[in-house]
């Protein structure tokens, strides 16, 4: 039976392992170009680990609910009501993460002016 969870916790991996690429990726630059702007490589770091730590903990739920479900006899009802409450957490964290990328992708960066368009000198008589 400790089979099958392993056999579960690496094809849930297998499955989240483009995007923990993407994320550790981006965690990795966050954090090599921290000298030039801590402010936003900050937010770029908490949001990347927000999203690692989401992926990391949903694969783990995978087999605990699995586990909950299978060895100790809950109902399945009750592994409905804990997989929503979990989920729910799972959410956030996946939110959180997006929302502090997206800061840090458009913090500090100015309104670009519009162009105006030339002036003759007609119209300016």
């Amino acid at each position: 039976m400790y089979f099958n969870y392993v056999h579960l916790i690496f094809s849930s991996l297998v499955n989240s392992l483009p995007l923990l690429l993407v994320w550790l990726a981006g965690a990795g630059l966050a954090i090599a170009r921290w000298r030039r702007n801590p402010r936003i490589y900050k937010l770029a770091l908490l949001g990347f680990s927000a999203l690692i730590i989401q992926a990391l903990f949903r694969t783990a739920w995978a087999a605990l609910s699995t586990f909950l479900h299978l060895e100790t006899g809950m109902t399945a009802q009750y592994t409905f009501a804990a997989d929503m409450v979990v989920n729910l957490i799972f959410i956030a964290f996946h939110l959180t993460g997006f929302v502090l990328v997206i800061l840090a992708i458009f913090q500090g960066r100015g309104s670009i002016p519009a162009k105006s368009a030339p002036v003759s000198q007609e119209a300016a008589s």
